[in-house]
């Protein structure tokens, strides 16, 4: 997902608290719209797999609804203090015998190769 969409969904966050994946769509529908003229928004926000962590493979390890770092709903990903942590929605646990790097617990599986 472009970073230009990650702003709007922000944006929209921020202005109407709501939760990260209904600004994602709101966002996109408001993009449609203004593109367009119509309401039709087609498919939801192109290429998003997962609304928890934005395709980055990242969550706030306090609030791991929400992406590491996005501020909305009484999550500011500055303040709050929660560390990152892989999404437990798209990443898949890595080997705990030391064979395979953290970094690659942060990576969705999807991209894996």
């Amino acid at each position: 997902m472009s970073d230009k969409r990650k702003r709007a969904a922000r944006a929209v966050m921020a202005e109407t608290g709501m939760s990260y994946a209904a600004a994602l769509r709101e966002a996109g529908r408001r993009h449609a719209e203004a593109r367009t003229g119509s309401e039709d928004t087609g498919p939801d926000l192109a290429g998003v797999r997962c609304p928890h962590c934005l395709d980055d493979g990242h969550v706030c390890e306090d609030h791991p609804d929400y992406p590491w770092a996005v501020k909305v709903e009484g999550h500011d990903g500055e303040a709050c203090g929660g560390a990152g942590m892989p999404c437990p929605r798209c990443c898949s646990e890595i080997p705990a015998d030391g064979s395979t790097s953290i970094a690659v617990a942060f990576v969705p599986d999807w991209r894996r190769a």
